[in-house]
């Protein structure tokens, strides 16, 4: 018959088992819970299926190269989440404004952009592009995607990581 361990050894190892558990809990990273990680994984799900769709972006492409200058200069080169540069680049991408949270009344989420290039790279920043992307109506249309990523404190990533959390703007 086996021996059966007396209750003060019990509670000896339990405490402090139980002790590990809960620090585990209270200190165990959360940034997959939060409604900003959230936002991108949803977010990175959708971008992929639109940076493959090259119709979609085909078609962009054709209604850009037809606008006037006043269309350009107005914002007509980024629509429909893709942003056509004057060379032909593109991006793909989904913009979230802390602003567009507060007044639709929805979790507090601090801004961000995500984005895959047509070079292929996925990237993020945490430029205020405001509601609609408005901050790009005052700017003209960008000559690359390179100027892009410079104008509006681009980083790459690896289209799944929670790196694209990570603040990028206003430059430290």
């Amino acid at each position: 018959m086996a021996k059966r361990m007396p209750w003060k050894r019990v509670i000896f190892v339990a405490i402090p088992v139980l002790a590990l558990a809960a620090a585990a809990v209270v200190f165990w990273p959360r940034s997959a819970t939060t409604p900003r990680s959230q936002w991108k994984d949803a977010a990175v799900v959708e971008i992929a299926k639109l940076s493959e769709d090259r119709t979609r972006i085909e078609l962009r492409k054709r209604d850009v190269s037809t606008m006037t200058s006043g269309q350009l200069w107005n914002g007509g080169w980024v629509a429909d989440q893709i942003a056509i540069m004057r060379d032909g680049q593109w991006i793909a991408f989904k913009n979230h404004c802390r602003k567009e949270s507060r007044h639709a009344g929805g979790p507090d989420i601090e801004d961000i952009f995500l984005g895959r290039g047509s070079d292929g790279k996925w990237y993020y920043s945490t430029y205020h592009f405001c509601v609609g992307m408005a901050s790009l109506m005052s700017d003209g249309q960008p000559a690359s995607l390179d100027e892009f990523k410079v104008n509006y404190s681009l980083r790459e990533f690896d289209g799944r990581s929670d790196e694209a959390l990570k603040k990028t703007w206003p430059p430290t």
